[in-house]
């Protein structure tokens, strides 16, 4: 198989298994490598990012989300439920927090900043 084949055939498996099997999907991302979890989770659908994230712990998730490549993390956001986005953000380092929010929407950047400022 061709290598493009090959990673093409591997990016299917990996959303077949987040979008049927998320609790799975998680408790494999939950021991993995920070970047190698991230990198499992650029490559899927952002709904299906979405999925595995809500079952993984949020100090966790957090900085699985700065670690993605950060091209995709607005897309990622925009798919997680505000409160949910708002508290993972609420979790990265000030930088970080700051260069996920610049890449949103004016309108969706002020409503997160707003709910990440609430106390956990």
């Amino acid at each position: 198989m061709a290598p493009r084949r090959l990673r093409s055939a591997m990016a299917e498996l990996a959303a077949t298994l987040a979008d049927a099997h998320p609790d799975e999907a998680a408790r494999l991302l939950e021991s993995e490598d920070v970047d190698d979890a991230a990198a499992f989770l650029a490559q899927l659908p952002a709904n299906h990012t979405a999925r595995v994230l809500r079952r993984i712990t949020p100090d966790r998730s957090a900085r699985l989300l700065a670690a993605v490549p950060p091209e995709r993390t607005p897309e990622l956001l925009r798919s997680l439920e505000p409160h949910r986005a708002a508290n993972y953000l609420a979790r990265m380092d000030q930088d970080v927090r700051d260069r996920c929010l610049a890449a949103l929407e004016p309108g969706l950047s002020t409503e997160l900043q707003d709910l990440a400022a609430y106390p956990r």
